[in-house]
């Protein structure tokens, strides 16, 4: 894995923590002011989130087949 596929990697981590911790912090302060999102919502957020970490994995960082044909000199 090169240095340009670590970074990808862990910004898309960093940027799917953000957005989760971002609606559970939203969550809770809304509580206190008795304002609720759905469950349906902030669940879905979240799954979108985890799941676009995949996304950027199979998509930008995973070999492709030909890309496992070549040997190590390339």
């Amino acid at each position: 894995m090169t240095t340009r596929n670590k970074v990808l990697l862990v910004s898309s981590i960093i940027l799917a923590l953000l957005v989760i911790s971002s609606i559970v912090v939203w969550e809770i302060t809304g509580q206190s002011s008795d304002e609720q999102m759905p469950v349906l919502l902030i669940v879905a957020i979240i799954i979108i989130s985890v799941l676009s970490v995949f996304v950027v994995y199979f998509s930008k960082i995973q070999k492709k087949k030909y890309e496992k044909l070549l040997n190590q000199e390339y």
